[in-house]
């Protein structure tokens, strides 16, 4: 429970926070934990506002490491197939030099350039 005045809060609204250079020191980080720890409803969520990073929506594009995250049951190979369909493909142009198959989507995106969207990572 946190405290204030001797009052406990019972809502987080997040205005900053969402980039790694707002936490400039080990005490911000301190903060964010016991807010994340604490019984106040938080706006964003965390869990939403993890959802929001691209690298972790690209991570959940991957087949393995969605089936990883899930218990791995048959009834969650299910799910984990629906869940799928709810993220687009997402390649990181980093891995350009090195992967093959990120190669075969640039060139895909080249020849149908109205299938894709191309957008900076930001975070």
């Amino acid at each position: 429970m946190i405290k204030i005045h001797g009052k406990e809060i019972g809502f987080v609204y997040y205005r900053c926070g969402y980039q790694v250079e707002q936490y400039t020191c080990e005490g911000d980080w301190e903060v964010r934990r016991t807010l994340e720890v604490s019984q106040a409803i938080k706006c964003p969520s965390i869990d939403y506002h993890l959802s929001t990073f691209k690298k972790f929506q690209q991570s959940f594009c991957n087949k393995d490491t969605l089936e990883n995250v899930m218990d791995g049951s048959k009834t969650d190979e299910k799910y984990s197939a629906l869940l799928k369909e709810v993220f687009s493909g997402m390649w990181s142009l980093e891995d350009y030099e090195q992967n093959e198959s990120v190669q075969a989507k640039v060139n895909e995106a080249i020849v149908n350039p109205g299938s894709f969207v191309v957008k900076p990572q930001k975070e």
